[in-house]
């Protein structure tokens, strides 16, 4: 909570994707470039750049830490060092016969000190080598997050998403809205249909196209370029899509997609119910159709057949009666 002790303080509300609101609050320096900073974060990736910058700044502080004391530590071998060289000289004014015995101890320490000073540098290298790499890593995380909530940017700005490798993950994994309609496709522009769905269903469904040639998400969902054109809708919370079997029609389409929003499962089985009758009725019109043309081409041969049977009677009766007048 904010308080009169706590002031003065800087606070930023952001609204997620998701819906709702939180509240982000502003810990570094009263500097006007590092609260612009943290202004344009908020607006840009909201709390999740925030808190990768924060453990970056974190991580930062406890390395420095760490240097802070290795150096502390060597300063002490190098005073222990000095204090050992005074050592030394002190005893060289001392009595001759405990010059040796004393010149060897103080090597030994001398030696023992320098030992710790290589060994704390040696250290000191180590740390600092792995606190670059460190920073490496985190720097690569940032603008992993950075180029993610690009994407996630971009995917809500556009009315119709072109789905690609780069955005795939982004454009699933988002749930701005309930649902999402999916055209796979060979060709390579945006149907007009797509378009005017988006217009009649853009506040509870997102519209995406994979075209053929996006091999890993085709094989992702066990699509193939002959099943093409397909039309499958993901619902929040399922894990299988939902592949549209009616009439590509908008007012069809339009309607089946309020229904999954609306009625669930049953509604969209009792759609697609409907829709297997309707193939059904199709194919048995066909069918009719097939045999009435069928009929009619023999009922026209038959027609023929008796045709040249009646020519060849009157043919045949005419010779008859020339051969009679004849024979008179």
């Amino acid at each position: 909570g904010v308080s009169t002790e706590t002031l003065p303080r800087i606070l930023a509300l952001a609204r997620p994707p998701g819906g709702g609101e939180s509240t982000l609050a502003y810990e570094g320096p009263t500097d006007f470039d590092r609260i612009g900073e943290f202004l344009r974060d908020c607006a840009d990736g909201g709390f999740g750049l925030i808190e990768a910058r924060r453990q970056v700044q974190d991580q930062r502080d406890m390395h420095e830490r760490e240097l802070k004391g290795l150096h502390s530590e060597l300063e002490k071998e190098r005073d222990a060092l000095k204090s050992s060289r005074a050592e030394i000289a002190r005893l060289r004014l001392g009595q001759v016969g405990q010059v040796e015995s004393k010149k060897r101890s103080i090597d030994a320490e001398l030696q023992a000190a320098k030992d710790t000073a290589t060994a704390a540098e040696a250290k000191l290298a180590s740390e600092a080598e792995r606190f670059a790499a460190e920073m490496s890593s985190l720097r690569s995380e940032n603008e992993e997050l950075a180029a993610r909530a690009q994407a996630l940017q971009d995917v809500q700005e556009e009315t119709v998403v072109v789905i690609n490798s780069a955005n795939a993950d982004t454009f699933f994994a988002s749930q701005a809205r309930p649902l999402k309609a999916v055209l796979f496709t060979t060709k390579p522009d945006i149907p007009p249909l797509w378009q005017q769905l988006y217009d009649a269903q853009s506040m509870t469904t997102a519209f995406g196209v994979v075209r053929h040639v996006e091999e890993r998400i085709m094989e992702k969902f066990s699509i193939t370029p002959g099943d093409l054109p397909r039309i499958c809708l993901f619902a929040d919370g399922k894990n299988e899509p939902i592949v549209y079997d009616g009439p590509v029609k908008l007012d069809a389409l339009a309607s089946f997609l309020r229904d999954t929003v609306s009625g669930g499962d049953a509604c969209v089985a009792m759609r697609q119910e409907v829709h297997k009758k309707e193939r059904e009725v199709e194919e048995v019109t066909a069918e009719v159709a097939r045999v009435k043309e069928e009929a009619a081409a023999q009922v026209a041969e038959a027609l023929l057949l008796a045709s040249k049977a009646e020519e060849s009677a009157k043919a045949a009766l005419q010779e008859r009666e020339t051969l009679a007048a004849e024979a008179a």
